[in-house]
């Protein structure tokens, strides 16, 4: 699908609050419901919604903002979604159609298409929904390449343009996303930086970014080989590391410092804010074994809050021990680039 190309799916749609927008520094411009003429809390964020949140978790992985206290209306997401399959409140889900009725895409109070669950009466708790968030420009096929939705974000969310991408690193971070078979999920609804976003959103690929010399962001996804000379350029000049987001020009590769074994969680549930499942060394795809044999157990405990399948935890965790767990043994070496 062309790069950059979302107008189609947009249209009618709250385009957020007016203000400033400082690139890498600001939150995300999402609606709020200050908007509408009852809502619970007018400062509340509607969230957008991206990729497959069909499954995980005992109640709904997405929360749902009452937009109207009176008719008991409230937002699904802050713009149209693919599918809402199922809608609970606290942890007993609700029949659609019975209980509630939903709306993939109404221009709700006229301002601007949001999804929609309704209720005949107060439901008395916390309401959320499972199901898929936006589709892509086709108007059809669920946007789940993590790149795509990064850039989409940017683009309508964040203030970017075209110009404001280097065009080759965007294009061949998306292509290597499909080939690896990466696919995220996200639920964007709080004030975090832009910049943490796109850490956070990388870091579930093993991916990496950096501002070029014309303040162009560039991208890139390691997929387990030889790094090549593109990765240690991304590296060693000033840049943002996705792993603890602190910015500096040194790069290390010290073999004292490795990880062999994994307790990743996964499977997010936003509405709860907690992760739904985790996989353990109980299973031979996140530990090294070799690495673990000779250097003995070093373990990490990571989050990966965009991952929903075991299929792609271990994607991930290939990719960290091809890096990190230094199954060829070498003593004390250490590499130091300033």
């Amino acid at each position: 699908m062309p790069l950059g190309d979302f107008s189609s799916i947009v249209v009618g749609e709250c385009t957020g609050t007016s203000r400033e927008i400082k690139k890498l520094c600001s939150p995300f411009n999402l609606c709020d419901c200050s908007g509408y003429t009852n809502p619970e809390h007018a400062s509340a964020l509607l969230p957008e919604v991206l990729g497959d949140l069909s499954v995980g978790g005992l109640r709904g992985p997405v929360h749902a903002v009452l937009v109207d206290t009176v008719n008991f209306t409230y937002a699904a997401a802050g713009h149209r979604v693919k599918s809402i399959t199922g809608v609970y409140v606290d942890d007993v889900q609700k029949t659609i159609g019975v209980d509630c009725t939903v709306n993939l895409g109404q221009d709700y109070q006229s301002q601007g298409f949001i999804a929609t669950i309704d209720f005949a009466a107060n439901p008395n708790g916390q309401v959320s929904w499972r199901g898929q968030g936006r589709v892509d420009t086709d108007g059809t096929t669920l946007m789940t390449n993590p790149i795509r939705q990064l850039e989409f974000l940017l683009r309508h969310r964040g203030g970017y343009s075209q110009t404001d991408f280097d065009q080759t690193t965007l294009a061949q971070a998306e292509l290597d996303c499909n080939a690896i078979g990466f696919q995220t999920a996200w639920v964007i609804g709080d004030q975090k930086d832009m910049q943490e976003w796109i850490t956070e959103i990388l870091f579930n690929l093993m991916g990496f970014w950096r501002v070029d010399g014309q303040a162009r962001l560039q991208l890139g996804i390691d997929m387990g080989g030889t790094p090549n000379a593109s990765h240690l350029i991304a590296s060693i000049v000033p840049s943002r590391d996705v792993v603890d987001g602190d910015d500096g020009v040194t790069m290390l590769f010290d073999r004292q410092h490795l990880v062999n074994t994994l307790t990743a969680h996964y499977l997010y549930s936003w509405s709860l804010d907690s992760p739904s499942s985790r996989l353990t060394d109980f299973s031979s795809h996140v530990t090294a074994v070799k690495s673990k044999n000779v250097h003995g157990e070093v373990r990490k405990s990571v989050t990966l809050r965009g991952l929903r399948t075991s299929a792609s935890v271990h994607l991930w965790a290939a990719i960290l021990f091809a890096r990190q767990a230094f199954s060829t043994r070498v003593e004390g070496a250490l590499v130091e680039c300033t």
